[in-house]
């Protein structure tokens, strides 16, 4: 992973790190915080991708704005990789079904101030 992500900047490409839906920017650590903190939370993404954000965030701090990073939802993220029509496999109940991506609808939350959005995805099986 190290090796893409340096890659990645050598060639001015644009680091994007993905959280969980409605959580964009939430449970990010420095490195020295890894060894007394709980990486599995459920805040934010990951317990790997904690610790991937503080290494990227300790080369920002070294090196500069080469290092700098895009956040973005999840949903935001998947709503690019299937665009509607798209046939998708969808969990109904506790069972998963094909069907065909239909739209995507935003949804905000109710604190005004934050105002994040989730997608809430329309399949039809």
């Amino acid at each position: 992973w190290k090796e893409k992500v340096h890659e990645a900047v050598e060639k001015k490409q644009t680091l994007r790190v993905v959280f969980f839906p409605g959580q964009k920017g939430q449970g990010k650590l420095m490195l020295r915080e890894l060894k007394y903190r709980d990486l599995w939370d459920g805040v934010g993404c990951g317990g790997s991708q904690k610790c991937e954000i503080a290494y990227v965030e300790q080369m920002r701090a070294e090196h500069g704005s080469a290092w700098d990073y895009e956040e973005i939802d999840v949903t935001r993220f998947l709503e690019k990789e299937f665009p509607v029509h798209s046939t998708v496999d969808a969990k109904h109940g506790n069972r998963w079904r094909t069907g065909v991506l239909l739209m995507t609808v935003p949804s905000f939350d109710h604190d005004v101030v934050t105002r994040s959005a989730e997608l809430k995805w329309i399949v039809q099986c």
